[in-house]
């Protein structure tokens, strides 16, 4: 997660910033769903974070009675999935409630997998199908491959009331981001499609708009009479860890600064929404993403790195390139640095630097305001 949100003054003397959570008014959906398909289950998202993050829902209590149900192109058996479905929810249930227990020893019984082509014509529909409506169908997949379930789908194939739901990257430009939303909408209204960035619902990337808004005595000096840097920093100390059929043809730069880090400096630097709800916060956060761009000469406001052969931790790291399933040609960067700025009067002049970057040997993952 990100870690932190500091500020400091050009000395670089850190003050820690106090943090509120605030959480943004949402209209709950008219009908709870009954059925989570998850697709991409047997990758690392759903491993990772997905999954857990479901765990601590449900160890609350919430959702009684939700089917779980993966499905992957591996071919998994049923121990292997009960294998991740165990692993997943371990943390959670050291805390959860009598209730939120009973729910997750259900979900380690219950939970099935499935091995599923989701680009050939009537198999993602067959699933959807079997389930008990309604159901949201998670695409933790690539882009392509969700664009291609999705052109395989047919409105009357989808029970009334299911939501699709999309990780990032969505696209893998803009004309394809554009062409997925059209394929979307063609199936289900709009207020049925969720695009989500996992990233956004972290703890410290929510408390940013607390620290924010929820402190009268920061906006006078939030701007660039007074801010000389804002930089964003996720400096993983893990290497590619199996993940180079997703990596290699995405690298740094579009895996975290396109989509998480552009995201967060948006928060960071946004005007006050009238509302803390899904509305306001997303026109908030579109006109600073408007507002940005990269200057030239690109050699100097950007960079682009690749690890090689080495050791974090005691641990032997091997040269990227030499990774299982990396295909050197494609020269992928595993770390990007861009300086964002912004044409706007609060903010002309003050340089946003975002980075991230893989086998850095020491994590460093937050958000750093100078004075």
């Amino acid at each position: 997660m990100l870690g932190s949100v500091t500020t400091q003054t050009a000395d670089k003397q850190p003050v820690h910033s106090p943090t509120t959570s605030v959480q943004g008014a949402s209209a709950e959906p008219p009908q709870p769903v009954k059925s989570l398909l998850i697709l991409g289950a047997s990758g690392d998202l759903t491993g990772r974070l997905l999954f857990p993050g479901l765990a601590r829902l449900l160890a609350t209590g919430r959702h009684a009675g939700l089917t779980v149900v993966g499905g992957g192109h591996d071919d998994w058996s049923a121990g292997q999935w009960s294998k991740r479905v165990h692993d997943a929810t371990e943390e959670a249930l050291a805390s959860a409630t009598p209730e939120g227990r009973d729910e997750l020893e259900r979900i380690r019984r219950e939970s099935s997998y499935q091995q599923l082509d989701v680009t050939a014509p009537g198999v993602l529909a067959g699933a959807i199908s079997r389930l008990t409506p309604p159901v949201a169908v998670y695409f933790a997949l690539p882009p392509q491959v969700a664009q291609d379930a999705c052109e395989v789908l047919s409105p009357d194939e989808l029970p009334e009331g299911t939501r699709l739901v999309l990780e990032k990257p969505f696209g893998t430009s803009e004309a394809s981001a554009r062409q997925l939303n059209d394929t979307l909408r063609a199936l289900v209204p709009e207020q049925q499609i969720h695009r989500v960035d996992h990233f956004l619902g972290k703890g410290t990337v929510l408390n940013i708009l607390g620290l924010r808004f929820a402190n009268n005595f920061l906006e006078p000096v939030w701007n660039r009479d007074h801010i000389e840097k804002i930089e964003v920093f996720f400096d993983e100390d893990l290497a590619l860890e199996g993940r180079a059929g997703y990596y290699d043809h995405a690298g740094a730069l579009r895996d975290m600064i396109q989509s998480h880090l552009l995201h967060v400096m948006a928060i960071l630097a946004m005007d006050a929404p009238a509302r803390l709800d899904e509305r306001d916060l997303r026109d908030a956060i579109s006109s600073v993403l408007r507002a940005a761009h990269v200057e030239g000469p690109f050699a100097e406001t950007t960079r682009r790195a690749r690890y090689t052969a080495g050791s974090i931790g005691g641990r032997a790291v091997p040269d990227y390139t030499a990774e299982p399933g990396v295909d050197p040609s494609r020269s992928t960067e595993t770390l990007a640095e861009v300086t964002v700025t912004l044409a706007s009067w609060r903010w002309a002049g003050v340089p946003f630097i975002l980075r991230s970057g893989k086998a850095l040997g020491a994590r460093r993952k937050e958000a750093v305001i100078t004075f």
